[in-house]
């Protein structure tokens, strides 16, 4: 009896503290009114052809009815006024609950090669902000010309996210860019995943493209003893590839791979994986 009713007791313990726990977990629902840019930063390389770009603002209480918000544009040094436009600074979220601000670039007042920069915020006169959302947007912009391979060459800070363990097994690299002096839709990248090796690196600018050859070598760059090369990997049929790696090149200089596979050995052995990669190049 005494042990029966030792488990009866432990049990009916149990029971209340998971009662407890769950009730503290209970999330209420959001009762508040605020609003939110979708987006915190945009490129816009301005062609002939740009007439506006696109900026969503989100409303974040679907069921609140007579809200409204206000932006405001903060212009960074060297940006003049002229330069842009909005084609609203009032919001009624009674008409949508996702309302597009349209930001409007003069193309003629911009200079080749200067980059440009401003920040749309939220002013105070409305709703509280960024719940859900960015407080803030940043958009930068620059007059197009055709890209070349200096806008691709000089330091970059690597954000290389692991597709095998996502926020545990990220990377982030050193990487420099430098230009072959013989053939202008070339350069080479030495830092990714660590190794001191060059890595050759062809550049299609109409494509907007950038294309790593397979194989190639980046040495013992963890410490492993086992020599490590690059290779592709094909998402929809889960296979590891002897094919080149292509990226994307981005008109600010930056560009990323979707999956740059490192492995073990001159192999396409998924056994021999050491990661898959998704690395996003950031000009510094």
């Amino acid at each position: 009896m005494k042990t029966k009713g030792f488990i009866y007791l432990v049990s009916a313990i149990l029971v209340l503290l998971v009662a407890s726990c769950e009730e503290d977990h209970i999330m209420t629902k959001y009762t508040g009114d605020a609003v939110g840019f979708v987006e915190d930063y945009y490129f816009q390389s301005v062609k002939a052809d740009f007439t506006y770009l696109e900026i969503p603002v989100a409303h974040n209480n679907l069921n609140k009815s007579g809200s409204k918000a206000e932006v405001e544009i903060t212009l960074s040094e060297g940006t003049s006024a002229n330069l842009v436009s909005l084609n609203t600074t009032m919001l009624d979220f009674d008409v949508a609950d996702t309302i597009i601000l349209q930001l409007s670039i003069d193309l003629a007042s911009l200079v080749e090669d200067v980059e440009y920069s401003i920040s749309l915020t939220f002013t105070d006169a409305y709703l509280q902000h960024e719940v859900n959302g960015s407080e803030e947007v940043t958009v930068e912009f620059s007059k197009w010309r055709p890209r070349r391979q200096s806008d691709y060459v000089g330091d970059y800070t690597v954000e290389a996210v692991s597709n095998i363990d996502p926020g545990n097994w990220d990377e982030e690299w050193a990487v420099t860019a430098e230009a072959d002096a013989l053939d202008v839709t070339k350069i080479t990248l030495t830092g990714i995943a660590y190794s001191d090796l060059p890595i050759n690196a062809v550049l299609d600018y109409d494509a907007m493209t950038i294309t790593i050859p397979a194989g190639q070598h980046v040495g013992d760059s963890y410490g492993e003893g086992y020599d490590m090369y690059i290779y592709n990997y094909d998402e929809n049929a889960d296979v590891f590839l002897r094919t080149d790696l292509v990226g994307t090149l981005y008109e600010n200089g930056d560009f990323s791979f979707d999956y740059c596979a490192m492995m073990y050995g001159d192999t396409d052995d998924p056994d021999y994986v050491w990661d898959l990669f998704t690395p996003t190049f950031y000009k510094d």
